[in-house]
């Protein structure tokens, strides 16, 4: 099974079950089995975008309807759609670690003389800058930090 989860502040979960009755409605001639991670994503973002306040309860982590246990497995596709917005396909049926809730991404920046280390989001420009602990040289020590989410 493959369910969607959206990071966006609140956890949002689409189940394919939803997905497969959200597409059953949508009328397409295309099966739902056919659906690429890709595709799974853009209908759980379209089922987030054309939801009411009450459907969107139906989705939420710990509201009643849906507990961690359903972000329990491996993440086979993810996307960043905008800046607050993380998108992950996670197949239930395959082992791994229950999914962590995305606060932001950045660059994590170490110093060359002081080893001091801090965090520069990803949109920022990184080329000048110095150390706030010594006013050393800084390098990227990795590319994309996620804050607040564990690593698989």
């Amino acid at each position: 099974m493959k369910n969607v989860l959206i990071s966006r502040i609140r956890r949002y979960i689409f189940t394919e079950d939803q997905l497969r009755a959200y597409w059953g409605h949508k009328g397409k001639g295309v099966s739902f089995d056919s659906l690429t991670n890709d595709q799974l994503m853009d209908l759980a973002q379209q089922m987030l975008n054309n939801a009411s306040h009450h459907d969107l309860e139906h989705h939420l982590l710990d509201a009643g309807w849906h507990t961690e246990r359903e972000l329990e497995g491996e993440t086979v596709a993810e996307r960043d759609t905008e800046d607050f917005r993380h998108i992950e396909v996670i197949d239930t049926s395959k082992p791994g670690k229950r999914a962590q809730l995305i606060i932001d991404r950045v660059f994590t920046m170490a110093c060359k003389s002081c080893r001091f280390s801090f965090y520069v989001d990803v949109r920022g420009e990184t080329d000048g800058l110095k150390c706030p602990n010594c006013g050393g040289e800084v390098e990227i020590k990795s590319k994309k930090t996620v804050v607040g989410r564990e690593k698989r």
